[in-house]
């Protein structure tokens, strides 16, 4: 399997590509010192290029006309590193197709149950959901999703995901559907995987859910 491998000989990593094709997977570009981050998704693929669309609220803008850097591909559960040689114009965002793809190890942070009332908004195609927020970590959240026809599932890529934390501005970037897990009254936990965050949003979160992980070790104490 695909996944057992930390670095994929030829026909394994096609098989990832062609899979990212065939789901629209999500892409996290990293060019330029220090690397920004600008969240994209799969909408080509030929045998030289991999053609991509940027998520809101990421920008091609954000992103060289050329250049090196690293992308991170989101497929069927896992994640997968290459580097990326970039070819811009305008809108018309492409990588060439990579030589090879390496297994991402996917790091585990402390989780912290959301606040009450926090929820997140995202955009799925043409569609705009909120649902509520059961906790959060550094770089992702568990939200419940209530079965509806317009949820989307495993893999799928989100754009213009926004939630607040207590205080400060929201948090805004893009995201990918990691997994969904039926829970016992019903409604799925999604685990999105956050993606395209600014450097701010990033350090602010992360310094959150340290904090609320210090005072839930006091409290219990």
């Amino acid at each position: 399997p695909v996944e057992s491998c930390n670095f994929l000989v030829e026909p394994e990593r096609d098989e990832v590509l062609r899979l990212a094709h065939l789901r629209a997977a999500p892409v996290e570009l990293r060019f330029g010192t220090p690397r920004r981050k600008v969240p994209t998704r799969v909408v080509g693929l030929d045998d030289l290029e991999l053609h991509l669309d940027v998520l809101s609220p990421g920008s091609p803008d954000g992103l060289p006309t050329t250049g090196v850097g690293l992308a991170t591909i989101h497929v069927a559960g896992h994640a997968w590193e290459f580097e990326a040689q970039l070819v811009r114009k305008d809108a018309d965002v492409r990588l060439a197709r990579p030589a090879r793809l390496r297994a991402v190890q996917q790091r585990s942070s402390a989780r912290i149950g959301a606040p009450e009332n926090t929820t997140v908004l995202f955009s799925v195609g043409e569609r705009v959901l909120r649902r509520k927020v059961f906790d959060l970590s550094a770089g992702g959240l568990g939200v419940l999703f209530v079965g509806s026809d317009d949820e989307p599932p495993a893999g799928s890529a989100l754009a213009e995901v926004r939630f607040a934390l207590p205080i400060g501005l929201p948090i805004a970037g893009a995201a990918v559907v990691r997994h969904l897990r039926q829970q016992p009254d019903g409604e799925r936990l999604a685990g999105l995987d956050l993606l395209g965050l600014s450097e701010p949003d990033s350090r602010r979160l992360d310094a959150w859910v340290r904090g609320q992980t210090r005072t839930s070790r006091r409290d219990a104490a």
